[in-house]
């Protein structure tokens, strides 16, 4: 689970050096971006705990 959330941040850190943070505008647009990003991640976390648990908890209703 932490490898491929390290690949999309050095993905995303990548596409940032690209773009020409050097302006306001951009910048504020990157850390739009980062917040958003991190709110996916830990939506993504959530929904795979939830799913996990109700996987685990399901086979001990049915005994």
């Amino acid at each position: 689970m932490i490898i491929p959330i390290t690949l999309t941040r050095l993905t995303l850190s990548l596409k940032f050096f690209k773009i020409h943070a050097y302006s306001d505008k951009n910048r504020s647009y990157l850390i739009i971006l980062l917040i958003l990003n991190d709110f996916n991640l830990m939506v993504s976390k959530l929904f795979f705990s939830l799913i996990i648990t109700i996987i685990s908890v399901t086979p001990k209703t049915l005994y």
